[in-house]
């Protein structure tokens, strides 16, 4: 079984080319129709964020250039010019984000400040349990409310906002730079779709894989208890975690609830982000949950697998040009130590799941 090596040694010496580039301090750039307040901005040769402060903004920009590094080790492709654009609850308006492409960034990503993370995930606390509570007293509703909020405290802590905006960040970027690289110009398109023209496979994998090692550690755990439970149940419990013609050709499982979220959040032309949390959460996660992993593993497959770090880069230009994986798998899977059809494929991924995550005693 081949190993991360060769992928770790070429994404170290990735990241480390960032460091004689220090992020440059500048003023903001205007943005018509944004939130009043004083903005800071960092920037680099690639990329730009914008925040409250620029201690916030620098740390922005640095999560935007480990990414794209990665992007391009991963890709094989350059990642486009990108602004991270620090918001509150209000949203991102289509002029905003119109004048910052005008300004060459074509991946613009607002994201939410701690303060606004903080007033969605508790609001949506809040919806989660109105149903619930409804038949309370007031006093006892309020109290339950109390008690959820305060349970809460731990996701706004300086660590997990740290922790959230590291494995998010990237992830999101991910998602907009393969468009941009093997779609260029396509963006989010509607009618089925849950990301851009690419599979939807392809597309939360390209996200995924960005994320830091903390993050994919923790994904990596997740998915072994699954297969360990799917084992132990006899092989019952899966939940389509192992089956992949049913990943390689499957619409993303929370597709269509995240294209109703977002169509009934944005703004004409402009973009929000929208946080959810407790209940709410869990009823749109769903099967999302298996999805994710599933993306995670089977990136480390193949990159384990097969003998080009950036072998993904490599897939996405032959989906591109009109290809399946399972096209790809025939026309070029055994030049990179891969069976060239899709059924092999498969039994040659549950035996390295068997090496990978053997049972535990």
């Amino acid at each position: 079984m081949r190993t991360h090596h060769h992928l770790a040694a070429a994404l170290t010496l990735a990241l480390a080319a960032l460091a004689p580039e220090a992020a440059l301090a500048s003023p903001c750039p205007v943005l018509p129709e944004t939130e009043q307040g004083e903005k800071h901005c960092a920037r680099s040769a690639h990329g730009i964020a914008i925040a409250a402060t620029p201690e916030r903004a620098e740390r922005l920009l640095a999560l935007g250039e480990a990414a794209r590094a990665r992007f391009g080790t991963l890709f094989a492709r350059s990642a486009s010019r990108y602004a991270i654009v620090e918001m509150g609850t209000s949203g991102f308006s289509g002029a905003a984000r119109a004048a910052l492409r005008q300004a060459g960034y074509s991946v613009v990503l607002p994201w939410l400040s701690p303060q606004a993370y903080r007033d969605q995930a508790v609001a949506s606390v809040r919806r989660g349990l109105e149903g619930r509570l409804a038949g309370l007293p007031e006093e006892s509703r309020l109290a339950a409310l109390k008690s959820a909020e305060a349970q809460m405290e731990r996701q706004f802590s300086e660590t997990a906002t740290n922790d959230r905006d590291a494995t998010a960040i990237p992830h999101e970027l991910g998602h907009m730079w393969l468009i941009e690289a093997f779609w260029p110009g396509q963006g989010k398109i509607d009618g089925g779709h849950y990301g851009g023209p690419g599979p939807d496979w392809l597309d939360e994998m390209a996200a995924i894989v960005l994320e830091p090692d903390s993050s994919a550690e923790r994904r990596r755990s997740l998915f072994a208890e699954r297969y360990r439970k799917h084992l132990a149940s006899g092989g019952g419990s899966d939940g389509g975690l192992l089956d992949l013609a049913d990943y390689f050709t499957k619409a993303h499982p929370v597709g269509e609830q995240a294209r109703a979220l977002v169509g009934s959040a944005a703004n004409e032309g402009g973009m929000q982000v929208r946080v959810l949390s407790g209940e709410e959460a869990q009823r749109f996660a769903g099967d999302g949950i298996r999805f994710y992993l599933q993306s995670r593993a089977v990136a480390d497959y193949l990159l384990d697998e097969g003998r080009n770090p950036a072998l993904l880069g490599e897939i996405a230009a032959h989906v591109a040009k009109g290809g399946t994986f399972a096209s790809w798998l025939a026309k070029s899977g055994p030049r990179h130590g891969l069976v060239d059809e899709l059924d092999r494929f498969s039994a040659d991924w549950l035996a390295w799941l068997a090496r990978r995550y053997p049972p535990r005693d």
